[in-house]
């Protein structure tokens, strides 16, 4: 019964020790507890466009990272307001924090005047809501003798095809604007990975008739935006332009022999968002 007793003791005794010399251990943290994640740019990365329930490239992402996400994105933001957004300072503290920034922008700058364009040609005035006003309009105008709709070309080839305006809105986002966005984004935060998608043609091989040949004509212009992304040391580029071609990847749908379904809507569909959510979660590095 004593041996049992000085056995005991000696097992208080040492546990005691055990704590005090524990005590003075420092614990070990892992060196990043979460990983800090900022979208920038449009509807893209806002996700417009996507039915309830169904996910983002930039909720893929954050779900994929377990990562504190902040989603600056603004259906409709071109790149001059995304740049005043950076200017403003508004969003500084969390930019300055994140450890991946992705911008998706430049696509307002061009589908806004081109788009513009292409219902003016149709007669109507009030383009604010694509899907609605504008596939309407056309459903009025059009639906009983779709073929009415073959004089209307000429007037789209003068407003859309080689037009200077629009080449030019290209050259200022590619000398411009982009560059002042990525200049920004540095001095807030020069150590954040930023991971930067080009501009895909929602109307890849769309055309009225075999006479008018839009997807052509929007690739004439988005090529020339796209210049503005390249490989840099500054940030990673993502060319989702050579993804999108690819059918079935957005909400639009174009057959002007049945309105009923006509569909303009440029932005991805969930299946959309899944491919560039591959392709940028293949750029980024949480090393």
């Amino acid at each position: 019964m004593q041996s049992i007793r000085k056995d005991n003791l000696l097992m208080v005794i040492f546990a005691v020790l055990i704590v005090f010399i524990t005590a003075d251990i420092p614990k070990v943290e892992s060196k990043k507890e979460c990983i800090n994640y900022v979208a920038l740019g449009d509807s893209i990365a806002a996700g417009y466009g996507l039915a309830d329930g169904e996910s983002s490239y930039v909720d893929l992402i954050s779900e994929d990272l377990g990562a504190r996400t902040t989603n600056l994105a603004v259906s409709g933001m071109t790149s001059t307001e995304l740049l005043q957004m950076l200017s403003s300072g508004e969003h500084d503290e969390v930019i300055s924090k994140a450890d991946i920034i992705t911008i998706s922008i430049g696509s307002n700058d061009l589908l806004k005047p081109f788009i513009s364009r292409v219902t003016k040609a149709f007669g109507i005035e009030n383009a604010e809501d694509i899907n609605n006003n504008v596939i309407s309009e056309l459903t009025k105008k059009y639906k009983n003798d779709p073929f009415l709709l073959i004089p209307v070309i000429a007037e789209l080839n003068s407003q859309i095809v080689e037009n200077e305006e629009l080449y030019g809105i290209c050259k200022k986002f590619e000398v411009k604007i982009f560059p002042q966005i990525i200049s920004q984004i540095k001095v807030k935060n020069p150590d954040a990975q930023i991971i930067v998608n080009n501009i895909y043609n929602p109307y890849y091989n769309v055309s009225i008739y075999g006479l008018f040949d839009l997807g052509r004509i929007a690739d004439s212009y988005i090529n020339k935006i796209n210049m503005a992304f390249s490989d840099s040391s500054k940030y990673e580029y993502v060319d989702i332009y050579k993804i999108f071609k690819e059918n079935g990847l957005t909400n639009s749908h174009i057959d002007f022999l049945s309105l009923d379904t006509l569909s303009f809507d440029p932005h991805p569909n969930k299946d959309g968002h899944m491919m560039i959510f591959s392709a940028v979660n293949s750029k980024i590095n949480v090393d």
